[in-house]
């Protein structure tokens, strides 16, 4: 195992301390921090899934309201 140094905030560590009272707070801050990076991970995955969909967008072809309204009464008959 290695250990990790930080400074947080007196509050914060008061509230963890609060929060996590009677925990291992080794256990505790290891799962919080393989939270943390599991969203992180999937913050980055939506935002390139978000990039492709805007690079997709920006070849797609154009369609007038007219069209649109053509194709909805299709659809609609």
């Amino acid at each position: 195992m290695r250990i990790m140094t930080f400074s947080v905030p007196e509050e914060v560590k008061k509230a963890f301390d609060q929060t996590f009272a009677g925990h291992n707070h080794s256990a505790a801050m290891t799962e919080l921090l393989k939270d943390a990076m599991a969203q992180q991970a999937l913050h980055q995955a939506r935002q390139a899934a978000a990039q492709r969909l805007l690079g997709r967008l920006a070849h797609a072809p154009v369609t007038s309201a007219e069209d649109l309204a053509r194709a909805r009464c299709l659809v609609r008959a």
